[in-house]
């Protein structure tokens, strides 16, 4: 009798996953399987580890064979090891670059997610604790954690712009982040004529009525952030202009009566249409009042914060390009 086998190894190391398959030629049937190792009594034995397993086969005539199978396993386990590179904060452009060692090549890898897996060497991911996992070409898992840390403070981007201007202004964008970057780069839509760009503001003018995005990105060392507005262009209107074109903020701010008991009357007049904000302050910087009015030139408004502490408050007023300040008194 000769005894042949079809031999599948372990998959991963450790692991029971080896199957033996015998064919027998010659001899006289039925055949008596007998395996010295588990007593099994079949052609097929499987959930076999690493090792010798020795198979004797009597066939109808009482003739005896035996044959001797290796099943192998990948002589390491699989690990996977990986290293990482810092982030931005709230950008996803940290770096972690997985390695493995054992099982059976070629990798796969993936980061937080097992369910997909890829032959990638480098993933970019947010900062914080991540998982790493790995599979070879048997798919035998492995894992581990890596932190991958912060590169900078989240700075607070933003810049100033009148949300509400005209056509044919010359208008003027200032970065007024904190911390202030590196340099900044404006995005402005095709109608845009920009006029000047420098590291911190840019001057643009729009030729046509409508609302216009305006992006700003500030470059923080490795890092950058942006922030978008939307500048709503109106028509062309004389008053805006003015008649002397130095004269372009506040021409003069009135509370009456002064003294009061919290409740009063401002006036303020613009040498220019323009929009305002009316905020009342006390000496501890606390906001009393605060309220915005559309564009013109001559602004009424009675404000009542009457309720509040007897003492020195201070009334203050801005425009698009201008503001001023006033104290008042309240007494009861």
């Amino acid at each position: 009798m000769d005894i042949k086998g079809t031999i599948s190894d372990a998959k991963c190391f450790g692991q029971n996953s080896g199957t033996i398959n015998v064919n027998i030629s010659g001899g006289a049937m039925p055949f008596t399987y007998h395996w010295k190792e588990n007593s099994l009594a079949n052609p097929f034995i499987d959930n076999l580890y690493k090792g010798n397993y020795t198979l004797s086969v009597t066939d109808a005539a009482l003739c005896k064979a035996e044959q001797m199978f290796e099943i192998h396993e990948p002589d390491l386990p699989l690990s996977v090891t990986a290293i990482s590179q810092p982030a931005c904060v709230l950008t996803p452009n940290g770096t972690i670059t997985p390695a493995a060692v054992g099982g059976t090549p070629p990798y796969l890898f993936a980061v937080d997610n097992q369910s997909r897996m890829y032959n990638n060497s480098l993933f970019l991911i947010y900062s914080g604790r991540h998982k790493v996992f790995a599979a070879d070409a048997n798919n035998c898992r492995a894992e581990t954690e890596i932190t991958v840390n912060e590169r900078n403070t989240m700075p607070f981007v933003n810049f100033m712009l009148a949300t509400s201007r005209y056509e044919r202004d010359t208008l003027v964008v200032i970065d007024v982040s904190v911390p202030k970057p590196n340099n900044v780069t404006w995005g402005f839509s095709p109608e845009a004529l920009v006029i000047a760009t420098n590291p911190f503001d840019a001057k643009i003018k729009y030729n046509v009525t409508g609302i216009y995005p305006v992006k700003m990105t500030g470059h923080f060392e490795t890092c950058d952030y942006s922030v978008e507005k939307l500048l709503n262009i109106a028509p062309y209107d004389p008053l805006v202009t003015g008649k002397d074109k130095y004269l372009t903020g506040i021409e003069s701010v009135k509370i009456t009566p002064n003294p009061n008991d919290g409740q009063f009357k401002v006036k303020v007049k613009l040498y220019t249409k323009q929009q305002i904000h009316i905020k009342i302050l006390d000496y501890y910087s606390k906001i009393w009042h605060s309220s915005r009015y559309p564009a013109g030139i001559d602004f009424e408004q009675d404000i009542n914060i009457s309720g509040v502490l007897p003492g020195t408050y201070v009334l203050w007023i801005v425009s698009d390009n201008d503001s001023k300040a006033l104290l008042f008194v309240i007494s009861q």
